[in-house]
């Protein structure tokens, strides 16, 4: 009996690292630039996933904590940031950037074509 409690607890145990490591990696470490919060061996990232942990025990789920921590860090800490008016640049770029190497790439196989006409 003793063995099935404690291969129970095992479980639980695993699991709470299982999810805490699945909220952690939808974050941003707001100390190492371009880390996610599991990657990060920063001191702040090991207490912000201790939060996390605690923060499953007590019961919260997964949007409520990261709506915690958005609020406590800003949108930066989310490595997908929502789409906003503050944000709508971030999300448009790539597809600008993608436009204007097109349009670029046209005109001069445009102008290639008729500078060997002449």
């Amino acid at each position: 009996m003793l063995i099935y409690c404690y291969e129970a607890i095992i479980i639980i145990m695993q699991n709470r690292v299982n999810q805490t490591n699945q909220i952690a990696a939808k974050l941003s470490c707001p100390v190492c630039e371009g880390q996610s919060l599991v990657e990060s061996e920063s001191n702040l990232a090991t207490t912000i996933k201790k939060a996390i942990s605690s923060q499953l025990q007590q019961g919260k789920t997964e949007q409520q904590i990261l709506t915690n921590l958005q609020q406590s860090y800003g949108d930066k800490i989310l490595l997908m940031p929502p789409v906003n008016n503050n944000t709508l640049l971030l999300w448009a770029a790539p597809l600008l950037i993608l436009l204007v190497g097109i349009v670029v790439l046209l005109k001069c196989k445009t102008a290639s074509k008729t500078g060997s006409k002449k």
